[in-house]
């Protein structure tokens, strides 16, 4: 096998005359024209295979989405990150397959988004969050196969999306709670 992978891309886009979804006050979503907006970032991936019996993941990707020409309702967004954009997210995933126990597998999994803006005025913060996962595998032959997941083992309370909104004198606070610790078991079979 290859010991070591690099994949990576940078970009830097301009918009126009681009429509989001802006949330109001009552809950609704409503597309809004927000101008004109940058996004750049690098997004980037490392697999280390060392042997066979271990490989490692990690994938990153470092952005920024501002308003450049943002303004609503009289509001001035103009150099303002745009909510519910994290700077930073990353996935580190260990897989072990020893050699001395074929057809088993174990890997652990860790899932990190940063801390974001709530509102595109810039002044709440999502703390961000970290996820651990850990999944076992085995394959009994090249047509039967189980695994066991445990996915969030810490049970940690975290919001996959948590946004601000205010509008005439209002504002209210939303949270996409993510999923609490949870085993998931599986058994395939392959007719190849």
């Amino acid at each position: 096998p290859n010991i070591l992978n690099l994949d990576y891309s940078a970009y830097v886009m301009y918009g126009n005359n681009e429509i989001i979804a802006v949330k109001s006050s009552d809950g609704t979503t409503v597309n809004q024209n927000a101008g004109a907006t940058k996004h750049m970032g690098i997004e980037y991936a490392f697999n280390f295979h060392p042997n066979n019996q271990w490989e490692f993941r990690f994938n990153g990707a470092n952005v920024q989405h501002t308003y450049l020409q943002y303004v609503l309702s009289g509001v001035n967004y103009n150099g303002k990150t745009m909510s519910a954009a994290p700077a930073f997210q990353s996935n580190l995933e260990a897989i072990y397959k020893p050699s001395l126990i074929k057809g088993f597998r174990i890997s652990y999994e860790w899932q990190h988004q940063n801390k974001y803006f709530m509102d595109d005025m810039n002044k709440y913060e999502y703390k961000g969050f970290d996820i651990h996962n850990i999944r076992v595998g085995y394959s009994f032959n090249k047509h039967v196969e189980a695994w066991l997941n445990a996915l969030n083992i810490f049970d940690t309370y975290y919001s996959v999306l948590a946004t601000k909104t205010a509008n005439a004198g209002s504002s209210s606070f939303s949270y996409y709670l993510g999923e609490p610790r949870e085993f998931t078991f599986g058994v395939a079979y392959s007719f190849k």
